[in-house]
């Protein structure tokens, strides 16, 4: 009889558990996914770790930044459901425009997502990435949900490496990290 009882409380819990939806999804984990920067054929390829979409112009959108880049095949991100929030196909690279803006259903929801991106350099190679990204909208985060900014790559960093602006912004409010 206990152990029916035991089995019974299992499956209802388990049943319970799997049904039930985070009232705010979980920035664990922010950041320690390494950032796409890699050589492709004739191209160099640049997807961040993170952005803050929070309306004030820095980092706003996550999209795919690079140098001979014929085109963006498809980029698709997924929540941790694995369900599609975004995805576009045969778009220019280096446009913000063509990027995620952090919306889901019309609604910035912060959080950890997949990336998947297939890239064409301009010599014909192909490339196929996959990695995670933070939507960390500054304007959303409360105190205790604060990550530290260590590991943290931003849309702006391949714009100082390629272009070396001087004193270019790296992220949104320092008051939005620890």
């Amino acid at each position: 009889m206990k152990i029916l009882l035991n089995t019974i409380i299992f499956i209802l819990t388990s049943i319970f558990c799997s049904c039930h939806d985070e009232a705010n999804p979980s920035l664990a984990g922010c950041c320690e996914y390494p950032v796409i920067n890699d050589s492709l054929g004739n191209t160099r390829v640049y997807i961040p770790n993170i952005f803050t979409p929070n309306g004030d112009g820095v980092n706003d959108h996550l999209y795919v930044i690079g140098d001979s880049i014929e085109m963006i095949r498809n980029f698709e991100i997924r929540d941790r459901k694995e369900n599609i929030v975004f995805k576009v196909n045969n778009v220019p690279p280096n446009d913000y425009t063509k990027g995620w803006d952090g919306m889901v259903d019309g609604v910035v929801i912060k959080g950890l997502y997949d990336i998947s991106v297939s890239i064409e350099a301009t010599d014909g190679s192909i490339g196929n990435y996959k990695g995670k990204v933070c939507n960390y909208p500054c304007d959303q985060i409360e105190e205790e949900e604060k990550i530290a900014m260590k590991d943290c790559h931003f849309e702006v960093e391949y714009f100082w490496y390629t272009e070396y602006i001087p004193d270019p912004p790296i992220a949104d409010d320092p008051g939005c990290f620890k």
